[in-house]
């Protein structure tokens, strides 16, 4: 799960041929914001259904619990 209080709106989208377009957030970290460095496809195509409700970090982000 994406802990919210940590990300802000990007104006950024991007597009896949397979997947559809992709919105994005900017994250903050330590005090300083990572601009569009998390991206998500909210209505996904038919074929790429199964990244619904999932996100992704651009490299660099690291995840910890």
């Amino acid at each position: 799960s994406l802990r919210r209080e940590f990300t802000t709106f990007s104006n950024h989208r991007s597009s896949c041929a397979w997947k559809g377009q992709a919105q994005w957030l900017s994250l903050f970290v330590n005090g300083e914001m990572l601009p569009d460095a998390v991206w998500f496809y909210p209505e996904p195509s038919e074929a790429a259904a199964a990244v619904k409700d999932r996100v992704a970090f651009v490299r660099g982000v690291q995840v910890v619990e």
